[in-house]
């Protein structure tokens, strides 16, 4: 998780088998870190919609990350709160 999710580091300290659930079968292959040191090795990066439009949080250059990482914009929000033409000059490959 790059970002944060209404200002604060929500998520980080979950364990990776809570983030990913129990039934996953790649939970103990996979890892779950805010840790934004990490960014180059990250094969999944998520971003807070609400957090980038509001609190203005920063979105890396994409030459800061590896080339096939796959980048989230995740958002439970409806575009009445959300301006989502403001992400398409970011090439976000997934949506959640």
């Amino acid at each position: 998780l790059y970002t944060t999710v209404f200002l604060q580091k929500r998520f980080c300290s979950f364990p990776s088998d809570r983030i990913f659930g129990q039934t996953c079968p790649h939970r103990t292959e996979c890892q779950w870190t805010c840790d934004q040191r990490r960014l180059a090795e990250a094969d999944a990066i998520l971003f807070h919609a609400y957090d980038i439009q509001y609190y203005n949080a920063k979105i890396p250059q994409r030459s800061e990350t590896k080339a096939d990482s796959i980048w989230i914009l995740w958002s439970d929000e409806p575009p009445s709160i959300i301006d989502y033409r403001l992400f398409q000059r970011v090439q976000f490959n997934w949506t959640m």
